[in-house]
């Protein structure tokens, strides 16, 4: 795959993992951000509700208190004895104010007009210049509360008329009558008939509902019923106080939230311009091993048919040669190198591609010897020793011999190429358990953790006449086989090359 390509397709992914950022993040906490929005503003009207609720509840308790006040003291008056005697005298017309009956009505807190009507709702005592009625068009009925009692004889428990009153609203409710507070909390009495009676200036609009804006706020109402009165009292409050706080923490949640989103789509851009770097490099590796494996058919075509005709020739020479006795000498190990050179190449051209049928039991002792024999020219131009200390070890593994001696081959020319004239190559073959050690020790330049980090990239090497591609190689190989090739280097001391493969 070109490098450009591979660029393009590292590319194309950054967007799909923004999407999938924003699905599974961003998409997430905005949706948690407004919940938390929704969640404090339900929280703020919970609470003013519950604080409404409690402050409505101390004056529903004083206004019950009050109401039966003034409900006993109206029942004293209507069962007092002047009263009783003039309602069963049915040609009686009206009740003489006797000072009992007038300690009575002045004890009659709150109350403004009083009226005793019989069981024909005739008028016999009234302390006002009118029938006691609440007339919702005049102006005092804003201010006052009709107080009803029946009245029954203490024997047959018959109705034997009605007691009347007009209670102050005021003397219900004290804060009926104070200055309304424009941040409330606002009073207000229902009336049985459906009357609102508020605090002065206040629209009786705003107790229609449990949730009204009014004077450019948002309100809300409580209510609850005052007992055997049928009046229901109402208080509002005004919900931006209570409700600021859980605004403002769902805000600074939400704030944090964003924060958070935001740096994850930062760490995922991170994230995924390293992965796309990552995965450039694998790519271009890829199409650098897909260009090994050309490479090395291209290769193993150029050098296989030259191999051919030179033992074609060689075989031929031998039998026209007319000393066969020195020509013995010379020709086999001729054709040996070339059917070594041409094993080599075969082996090395299965394991590029992928194939493992000609799998056999290998001595690895014997495939270091081998390419220790193949390499020993390059040893001898730089007077430099290789020393073989487990010649004897029974290592065998099983694979291609061919390809394996490629491999160590190649291991050896690079440890005898990084030699200074007279330095020392050694070859040390271990077992551990079901693994077989082959470790190449050398005493030339070593290399910088640099240099080590781009032994796997082909086509570079340290030498002008290199093609990097030996490590690349040999590496692939030992991977076929079920091993692994390991570097470790020190600079001006050496390097040591390790190549681990399963025992057979």
């Amino acid at each position: 795959m070109p490098e450009h390509t591979a660029r393009g397709i590292a590319t194309a992914l950054v967007p799909r993992f923004l999407l999938i950022t924003v699905l599974a993040v961003v998409l997430p906490m905005s949706i948690v951000g407004a919940w938390a929005t929704q969640v404090a503003a339900r929280s703020g009207r919970l609470l003013l509700r519950t604080q409404l609720t409690r402050e409505l509840q101390s004056v529903v308790n004083e206004a019950t208190k009050r109401w039966n006040d003034s409900r006993t003291a109206l029942l004293t008056l209507g069962e007092s004895e002047p009263v009783r005697r003039v309602l069963a005298d049915s040609a009686a017309t009206t009740i003489p104010v006797t000072p009992f009956v007038r300690r009575t009505i002045d004890g009659l807190a709150g109350i403004e007009e009083v009226a005793i009507y019989d069981e024909r709702n005739r008028p016999r005592l009234r302390i006002s210049e009118s029938p006691v009625t609440i007339d919702p068009g005049e102006p005092r009925a804003r201010s006052r509360i009709e107080l009803s009692l029946t009245l029954t004889d203490l024997y047959t428990d018959h109705p034997m008329g009605a007691a009347r009153a007009a209670l102050r609203v005021v003397h219900l409710v004290p804060a009926m009558g104070q200055i309304a507070d424009a941040k409330g909390p606002l009073l207000a009495i229902r009336t049985a008939d459906g009357r609102v009676m508020t605090q002065g200036g206040v629209d009786p609009a705003l107790f229609t509902s449990e949730s009204v804006t009014w004077s450019g706020r948002t309100w809300s109402t409580v209510t609850q019923a005052l007992p055997s009165s049928g009046l229901t009292l109402l208080m509002a409050g005004e919900l931006a106080p209570y409700r600021a706080p859980f605004t403002e923490a769902a805000q600074r949640s939400t704030l944090a939230l964003l924060v958070t989103a935001a740096l994850g789509v930062v760490v995922v851009l991170l994230l995924t311009r390293q992965l796309t770097r990552v995965m450039e490099r694998d790519y271009a590796q890829r199409e650098a091993l897909a260009s090994v494996g050309e490479f090395a058919s291209e290769l193993a075509h150029e050098v296989r048919n030259p191999l051919g005709a030179m033992r074609l020739d060689l075989q031929r020479a031998q039998e026209l040669v007319d000393d066969p006795d020195e020509v013995a000498t010379i020709l086999p190990r001729v054709l040996g190198l070339v059917d070594r050179l041409e094993r080599a190449v075969s082996g090395a051209l299965r394991v590029t591609r992928g194939r493992t049928d000609q799998a056999e039991r290998v001595r690895v002792a014997d495939v270091v010897a081998r390419a220790l024999t193949s390499a020993t020219p390059e040893f001898a131009r730089r007077e430099a020793q290789a020393v073989h200390r487990s010649a004897q070890v029974e290592a065998t593994v099983l694979g291609d011999a061919g390809a394996l001696e490629q491999l160590v081959l190649n291991l050896l020319l690079n440890a005898a190429q990084a030699l200074e004239h007279g330095g020392t190559v050694t070859i040390e073959i271990t077992t551990s358990g079901r693994t077989a050690h082959l470790r190449i020790t050398d005493t030339g330049r070593g290399m910088t953790a640099e240099r080590l980090a781009e032994l796997d990239q082909p086509y570079r090497s340290s030498r002008r006449d290199g093609t990097g591609l030996g490590i690349k190689i040999a590496r692939r190989i030992a991977q076929h086989h079920g091993g692994s090739l390991h570097f470790s280097s020190t600079p001006g001391k050496g390097t040591v090359a390790e190549v681990l493969l399963p025992l057979a």
